[in-house]
């Protein structure tokens, strides 16, 4: 699967049923992508100041931090840190404007 022509919203709507039938490498690139955007969005609420009125950033805080996949080598591992990315990306309060409302 040619992840690289896929948006960030794609990969959130992917079923899980075609996520488990990813290899170990499909799944790795599947979670960088989501990764990076997620930790973008995490300095954009940082820099925003709303960071701390963000019940997705606190939550996301208290579950490990920023979004990586270093020391992750099992496919349930990636695809745990690919559930996370993926409620942080969906989560209302993920973004400044979300958190402001």
């Amino acid at each position: 699967m040619d992840i690289k022509g896929l948006s960030i919203q794609d990969i959130i709507d992917m079923d899980w049923k075609d996520i488990s039938r990813l290899n170990t490498q499909e799944l790795k690139q599947l979670s960088m992508r989501l990764n990076s955007a997620a930790n973008k969005r995490l300095r954009r609420l940082e820099k925003s100041g709303q960071a701390e009125w963000s019940s997705a950033y606190s939550h996301i805080q208290k579950s490990g931090g920023d979004f990586s996949i270093k020391g992750k080598e099992t496919k349930a591992e990636i695809k745990s840190e690919i559930q996370r990315a993926s409620n942080f990306l969906t989560a209302k309060t993920s973004t400044a404007a979300g958190t402001k409302k």
